[in-house]
């Protein structure tokens, strides 16, 4: 992308990018750095004219410390490698959004789930998201009883009237185990009329943070209608390539249902993105081969696989592949995509090495604690095999 300058009627060959989410204002020339809470707009920085009286309070900080100036160069590059390049799309995109803004119920990002979810920013969690695909049904008598007589005092007037006249909750009945995912978890909701039906989108819901409600027979997750994903939204045409999806999966599983009634109840990302367990062999063999590479030049310690993966993570590509995996926000520990990746590559790295652990005086596995990292804690290895990494 080219920008060009109006007053000198020159292209300024500057390249730009975009990453959702960034919210940081921050200027680096040299030794000096501004860090503040303007943005970079007339509203932000106003002249001293009749606009500056009511503009926002702001607040910036100069320093001139080279040692904080590399720093925050090494920060602004690890968030330029994380970015987008914009484009004309990318404009596009963004004029529709400030044009619609006002009716848009809250922010909207440039990206869609499906765009984004490709190449997610180091804040987004993708692991939050939930795919559920089910056959469409009225609420019971008594739910409907509820939500009419008790319903509203669990919500603010704007959430309530976000949903229309759709009932806001999940009903299962009592004689299966309760449903409880977290309530940070958003639902793409999507739902048939008949069985061998068309699959139709329904919106986004999030789980609230309250208990389930018993009622007679039945009990009922309460939920929130969002507007969008953290900001994300899906096209009409992406919510049909989503829906024929579904209706491929659900006829070769030949319609069955789980005990809740869903065809499907599972994180969206692992449901679409099919391109997941290339990504998985190729990051965990990767943080194996750091892992012997580390060994054969005589590095080995105790925290021997929490030294590979921050080999790997000075990759910039192992890093994107390994966001990608995981969803997003690579240092969220109540990441279930994570944990998984996470022990398997502990695992492959104690193979792929040949070691034995370290053991507390019960001869259980000791663990150690890390902050900071995108592991939470590691077993410490207490030797390899040398023939393992040969």
């Amino acid at each position: 992308m080219t920008l060009y300058d109006p007053a000198s009627r020159q292209d300024l060959d500057h390249s730009l990018k975009t990453l959702d989410r960034l919210h940081a204002k921050v200027w680096i020339s040299g030794d000096h750095v501004i860090v503040g809470s303007a943005n970079a707009s007339r509203n932000g920085l106003p002249g001293e004219d009749e606009s500056s009286a009511n503009a926002n309070i702001e607040a910036a900080v100069l320093s001139r410390d080279p040692s904080l100036s590399r720093k925050m160069t090494n920060w602004f590059e690890k968030q330029w490698r994380l970015a987008t390049t914009v484009d004309d799309d990318h404009l596009a995109m963004a004029k529709q959004l400030w044009e619609r803004r006002r009716r848009s119920a809250g922010r909207a990002f440039t990206s869609t789930v499906i765009q984004r979810i490709r190449n997610p920013g180091p804040s987004d969690r993708f692991s939050q998201l939930r795919l559920i695909a089910y056959l469409e049904g009225n609420v019971g008598d008594k739910a409907e009883e509820f939500l009419r007589k008790e319903g509203r005092r669990h919500y603010s007037d704007e959430e309530w009237r976000a949903h229309g006249d759709d009932w806001p909750c999940y009903e299962h009945p009592l004689t299966v185990p309760e449903w409880t995912p977290p309530p940070e978890t958003v639902l793409m909701d999507f739902t048939c009329s008949e069985e061998g039906g068309t699959f139709s989108f329904n919106g986004f819901w999030q789980v609230r943070d309250c208990p389930t409600v018993p009622l007679t027979d039945t009990r009922l997750t309460l939920l929130t209608k969002l507007p969008h994903f953290h900001g994300y939204s899906i096209s009409g045409q992406e919510a049909r390539d989503i829906a024929g999806r579904i209706q491929r999966f659900v006829a070769q599983n030949e319609n069955r249902m789980d005990a809740f009634g869903s065809y499907i109840d599972m994180n969206f990302l692992e449901f679409w993105d099919s391109e997941r367990p290339v990504l998985k062999r190729r990051l965990i063999a990767q943080v194996v081969e750091a892992a012997r590479e580390l060994c054969r030049s005589g590095q080995f310690d105790q925290s021997l696989t929490l030294r590979a993966i921050r080999v790997c993570k000075e990759d910039p590509g192992w890093l994107s592949e390994y966001t990608r995996y995981v969803g997003g926000d690579i240092y969220q520990h109540r990441n279930h995509l994570k944990q998984e990746i996470n022990r398997e590559i502990g695992r492959r790295v104690r193979a792929g090495v040949g070691a034995t652990v370290v053991t507390d005086d019960n001869e259980r596995r000791a663990r150690v604690e890390v902050a900071d990292e995108i592991i939470q804690s590691y077993t410490p290895l207490a030797g390899y095999d040398p023939t393992a990494i040969a």
